[in-house]
């Protein structure tokens, strides 16, 4: 019962905090009123644009409030030609379910061409995504076939920097 008389005393200090500001305001000639209404919204509106600033440009000032940097398409780990040796994959991702009564789990990568590889048993080294350690290309036909049979998880660890 205590706290509730305590949130009772801080609602009516604020409301009466309130009332004092706005009797004040209330009394100032118009072009004050004006003046300090403007210069309330300018304010407000840095306040609010201060975090987008700072979460586009990826800076770190000095504020009280924490922003992690907004993600842009230029931030999307894309590799091309000239990052990626020919036998070099790229992870896509994992499809997995049941087809026929059977279970059926495999591995989706792509080359710096777009030519997708699947591999059923993946060893997780270092050199997990090259073409020579088990990897057998699939058509677009088949690979749209399983899509729609299974469930895709996207590999969210080597797609985008995070």
């Amino acid at each position: 019962m205590a706290m509730v008389d305590k949130i009772k005393k801080q609602r009516a200090r604020l409301v009466a905090l309130f009332r004092m500001v706005s009797m004040g305001f209330n009394c100032l000639p118009i072009a004050d009123k004006k003046e300090l209404t403007i210069w309330f919204g300018i304010a407000a509106g840095l306040i609010c644009a201060m975090p987008v600033i700072k979460g586009v440009t990826g800076k770190n000032y000095n504020t009280v409030i924490a922003i992690d940097s907004i993600q842009l398409p230029k931030d999307i780990y894309m590799r091309n030609e000239k990052t990626i040796s020919e036998d070099q994959l790229i992870p896509v991702g994992k499809l997995k379910g049941e087809i026929n009564g059977e279970f059926e789990a495999f591995y989706l990568a792509v080359d710096a061409n777009g030519t997708t590889y699947i591999n059923r048993s993946i060893d997780f080294s270092s050199e997990a995504y090259h073409k020579s350690k088990g990897w057998e290309e699939i058509t677009r036909e088949d690979l749209e076939r399983y899509r729609k049979e299974l469930h895709f998880l996207p590999v969210r660890s080597k797609g985008i920097k995070h």
